[in-house]
């Protein structure tokens, strides 16, 4: 690919960074991880298993984007 088309791709992975709200999430997944490391994380299956995957579907997103970013 040309220098241009690579220029425009990551002007537009930036535009998608922002649009997807990367790093909102970004730091969502940091603040639910810690929550895992609670004594009493556990105590509540439910919703232990409420919390992992709603990191699991956060992780989906700002991965897929970190692949788009690296590729």
């Amino acid at each position: 690919q040309t220098p241009e088309n690579i220029k425009e791709l990551s002007k537009r992975l930036e535009a998608l960074r922002g649009s997807f709200d990367i790093d909102a999430k970004l730091e969502l997944i940091k603040s639910e991880e810690h929550k895992t490391t609670e004594n009493d994380f556990w105590d509540d299956p439910q919703k232990a298993e409420k919390i992992l995957k709603h990191i699991s579907s956060l992780k989906s997103w700002t991965n897929a984007y970190s692949d788009a970013k690296n590729a």
